[in-house]
């Protein structure tokens, strides 16, 4: 059983990093570097299978309106009301609620 559960967990992984390494020869690029640039990699495969980029959506989830549509879920979901506590509690730099 943990056998077939490594082989499920792995099997996806071994096909992510050979999308990538296809990916990266593709464009262009000679060796497969290992940590340091699978976000970059991931994100360039993203751009190129879905035609999303990061930073077009980056306005569409500014802070403030994250933090609006969680605190409007809450309300839908449990009737939970959540307001800003501006100075009621010691803090720095943070949002209170």
């Amino acid at each position: 059983m943990l056998r077939l559960a490594w082989k499920l967990k792995w099997l996806p992984l071994k096909k992510l990093r050979n999308s990538l390494k296809s990916l990266e020869l593709l464009l262009g690029m000679l060796q497969f570097k290992e940590e340091q640039t699978n976000s970059f990699w991931s994100e360039r495969l993203r751009e190129s299978k879905y035609d999303i980029n990061e930073e077009e959506l980056r306005p569409y989830f500014s802070l403030p309106k994250v933090m609006d549509g969680l605190f409007s879920l809450a309300k839908t979901l449990f009737d939970i009301d959540v307001e800003a506590a501006d100075g009621l509690a010691p803090v720095w730099n943070i949002a209170y609620f």
